[in-house]
């Protein structure tokens, strides 16, 4: 499906799906008014005010297309005609609709979070050797492990402040937006 801007008056080739999202939509492509029914008899009434020739054969009408000098004809057979609706005829496309001001925020705390907590996931190991020296009460191991994973020990304090602060951020945020 193509994809169009939110007045739906340029398409775009490669949206920028980390500043919006696309929704899907139609495109008026034509409108298209009601049509009165008519019997044949009656279009070729109307043919024949416009100048147009016609002729009756065997009760059936048709327009004259052509004459010959030898008086042979080429004629084109007139049908009656249905009542149509009048109706639209649309495309199905995507509109591109670019984030908030708050959505990108939330969008980017929602992302810190992640990385936040795939960081602490992926070391909740050292936590749990700590844990397991100072339940055996070796305070020796347990000095030795703070010393020899202290980046990734001062690392996870700032992952766990970060979600914190990020999930308030995501709380505020969407909780503004609670009854949209």
């Amino acid at each position: 499906m193509r994809i169009f801007n939110e007045d739906k008056t340029q398409e775009l080739n490669a949206p920028d799906l980390t500043a919006g999202y696309l929704k899907e939509d139609n495109l008026l492509i034509a409108h298209h008014d009601a049509v009165e029914g008519k019997t044949d008899t009656e279009n070729a009434a109307s043919l024949q005010a416009q100048g147009i020739s016609v002729e009756q054969v065997n009760g059936t009408w048709y327009r004259v297309v052509a004459q010959y000098p030898n008086g042979g004809k080429d004629l084109k057979r007139i049908y009656a005609t249905e009542a149509k609706e009048a109706y639209d005829e649309t495309e199905k496309i995507y509109v591109y609709i670019p984030y908030t001001a708050e959505e990108l925020s939330v969008i980017s705390a929602k992302n810190t979070i992640a990385k936040a907590k795939a960081y602490l996931s992926k070391t909740d190991y050292i936590v749990l050797k700590i844990a397991e020296a100072q339940s055996e009460g070796d305070e020796e191991t347990v000095i030795s492990l703070r010393t020899e994973y202290a980046q990734q020990l001062e690392k996870r304090k700032k992952a766990r402040a970060a979600v914190n602060a990020s999930e308030q951020t995501v709380m505020t945020l969407e909780g503004e937006h609670a009854d949209d």
